[in-house]
């Protein structure tokens, strides 16, 4: 897509392998887990190749969970106070994206020239939590941080609704094949940074899926929200 002329009034970011590197805990925590309920734990690219690909009751099954709530249940609680390492290159990015100086977390206004988050999490607690200890709630006003527990299509079309944005011009970023499916869903831009170390999901997953924009690295976006 030629991005010279094409005006992006908003960014919405997810968090988890794309600003946030969870990765590695994420897997430790879903190995365990699946071995406790009676599963096969995975190695890391069977892992990375099931994620995203449905539900989480469709990943777990994978790998041989027959209680699949409970492991959603597990992975959730267990990752709720998860290391937060900041991928390099994600402050410069969200600030670009903010382009107006750095607001209180704890700011109650909507401001429609903040970026946003939708996360697959289990609250906006542990996403705000998260984004602390990254170093990142600086950038973000907590009423423009959105957790859903799975699909994030409805709190995309949400977020464009309360910041009074047409969707088409607002850009979505993730890392995965479903981060992808459910933001274009929601009829918004869609960039995917396929990271080979912090991702959850393989490059060519991700590129089946067609997003607008396809990355290797964060840092790749600036030339992109600088058009």
């Amino acid at each position: 897509m030629d991005t010279k002329n094409k005006h992006i009034a908003h960014v919405i970011f997810d968090v988890d392998g794309t600003l946030v590197d969870t990765l590695q805990p994420g897997y430790r925590v879903d190995c365990s887990l699946i071995k406790q309920l009676g599963g096969r734990s995975p190695n890391l690219h069977e892992y990375r190749r099931q994620l995203g690909t449905g539900s989480w009751d469709q990943f777990y099954a994978a790998f041989g969970v027959s209680d699949t709530k409970s492991a959603t249940a597990l992975y959730y609680e267990q990752m709720a106070d998860a290391q937060a390492q900041l991928i390099p290159g994600a402050r410069e990015i969200v600030a670009l994206a903010r382009g107006k100086p750095v607001i209180s977390v704890h700011s109650i206004d909507i401001e429609t020239n903040t970026p946003s988050v939708v996360s697959l999490n289990s609250s906006k607690e542990v996403v705000l939590k998260r984004l602390a200890k990254s170093g990142l709630d600086s950038f973000f006003n907590p009423k423009q941080v959105l957790a859903v527990p799975d699909s994030k299509t409805g709190a995309v079309i949400a977020t464009c609704s309360l910041l009074g944005y047409e969707p088409q011009d607002v850009l979505y970023v993730g890392d995965t094949a479903k981060d992808v499916r459910e933001a274009k869903a929601a009829g918004v831009l869609t960039a995917a940074v396929a990271h080979p170390d912090f991702g959850y999901n393989d490059r060519d997953m991700v590129q089946v899926e067609n997003p607008d924009f396809l990355f290797d690295d964060i840092r790749d976006l600036t030339d992109l929200l600088r058009a």
